[in-house]
């Protein structure tokens, strides 16, 4: 099974946006997540899949008391009714904390995107922007 994830993975090299999205919606799918949810919306035309996993102290960082920094990854793959990838959401969220005197006052939220894991695309398959994906599901979803 993982042989055939290596070859899709190999092979989207030469590939169209699209082919990309679907190899790594899969290899996001199949991998094992701390937590993973899906919503069907818009009266089951629209399927969204969230996946997460948080790191205390990412790679290379140096820790601070009471476990911060926090750094969470969130993928979010949206599908059309037909299962067709309507966008894939690659994001790194990391939480900061503030203190005085050792006491927490606060914490600050700070989310990137990864542009190599974003994508998005209209019902063609084609690929289309953050703006145009927002509007392709608000029709969507008014559409009786």
């Amino acid at each position: 099974m993982n042989l055939i994830f290596l070859c899709m993975l190999l092979m989207s090299g030469t590939d169209n946006s699209y082919q990309k999205a679907e190899t790594q919606a899969s290899l996001a799918l199949s991998s094992h997540h701390e937590y993973a949810d899906t919503t069907v919306y818009c009266e089951g035309k629209m399927k969204s899949v969230v996946l997460r996993d948080s790191m205390i102290n990412k790679r290379g960082g140096i820790g601070t008391e009471y476990n911060y920094p926090i750094y969470k990854y969130e993928t979010e793959i949206t599908y059309y009714k037909d299962n067709s990838i309507a966008a894939i959401e690659k994001k790194e969220i990391h939480l900061k904390r503030y203190a005085d005197s050792g006491v927490t006052t606060g914490i600050q939220i700070t989310t990137t995107l990864d542009p190599a894991g974003t994508f998005y695309f209209d019902e063609e398959r084609r690929p289309v922007t953050h703006k145009e994906i927002l509007q392709i599901e608000a029709k969507i979803c008014k559409e009786k």
